[in-house]
């Protein structure tokens, strides 16, 4: 039988009080079908921080969600504008220096992607006047 990795909260807090309770972590371990090891480092977070809960994981963002919609708007406002231009005019704006990349993970997110604009000849003064008329 498999042993499980990762516990519920309530199984977490079920957990905490069966060790303050006299458990060993041994057989708390058996009791919710997980390893000694997985018991091991709740009970330590739960003495360190007083809670059950698991840390933060990844980086925190440099942005807010205000931050955020202002390079979307600036977007659909100026569609030929750079990821670095963007970057540039949120600095002034706001003072966070952020990178031309954090601004194209920030216009991926709501969809939006670069494109080329597409080549098409110039049509001359003469044939645009027909094409009106």
């Amino acid at each position: 039988m498999e042993r499980r990795r990762h516990l519920s909260r309530e199984e977490m807090l079920r957990a905490v009080g069966m060790i303050e309770a006299g458990s060993r972590q041994r057989t708390v371990a058996l009791a919710l079908n997980t390893s000694q090891s997985v018991i091991s480092r709740l009970w330590t977070r739960y003495r360190s921080t007083g809670t059950v809960a698991e840390r933060h994981g990844g980086r925190y963002r440099c942005t807010t969600r205000r931050q955020d919609r202002y390079i979307q708007i600036l977007t659909r406002r100026a569609p030929t504008i750079t990821a670095m231009m963007l970057a540039v005019r949120l600095h002034h704006s706001s003072g966070n220096l952020i990178s031309d990349q954090t601004v194209r993970n920030r216009l991926h997110e709501v969809n939006l992607h670069s494109r080329r604009p597409l080549r098409v000849p110039t049509i001359a003064m003469h044939n645009r006047r027909i094409r009106y008329q």
